[in-house]
């Protein structure tokens, strides 16, 4: 019990310090959890969210991966590798990992906003339009900044 606890500190540590912009202090924390506690997605992801965030997509992808092979239906891993195959120019994984995260929660908006992005940019617009729809219908963000942008979006694909 104790390790467990230890490794959720670790993690409340490495949050809050990458919450500051401090990823280099964060990743010790959660690379140290990791061994506290080697079961579990969410250490994972974090750090695979790090290695994104250093422009290692590589290690970011490994990391999502161990995630995911420790839960697979971990669906922000599932998201974030998407995300990382769009990045690399990779739109039919991209598409084969957001769907899967879909599969397992079909409100995760962001996963239905990353498929809308990815959608859009490879001309799918009907798509990408019904995906924009879903991550509105799903999304609980108050940046009404994002809201009136995806809103003014549709209205351009819907044209």
């Amino acid at each position: 019990m104790p390790t467990n606890l230890s490794a959720e500190i670790l993690v409340d540590e490495g949050k809050k310090l990458y919450g500051l912009g401090k990823i280099d202090e964060a990743l010790p924390k959660f690379l140290e959890a990791s061994l506290k506690n080697p079961t579990s997605a969410e250490i994972f992801n974090n750090i695979g969210l790090i290695y994104k965030k250093k422009d290692d997509p590589a290690q970011a992808e490994n990391y999502y991966k161990k995630a995911l092979v420790v839960k697979p239906d971990y669906v922000e891993a599932l998201n974030n590798l998407g995300v990382l195959k769009a990045n690399a120019g990779e739109p039919l994984d991209a598409a084969i990992y957001l769907k899967k995260a879909l599969e397992v929660n079909s409100t995760y908006a962001d996963a239905y906003f990353n498929l809308a992005v990815l959608n859009d940019g490879e001309g799918n617009f009907r798509e990408a339009i019904a995906n924009y729809k879903s991550f509105l219908q799903y999304t609980e963000t108050d940046d009404n900044n994002l809201m009136d942008k995806i809103r003014g979006r549709i209205e351009q694909l819907s044209e």
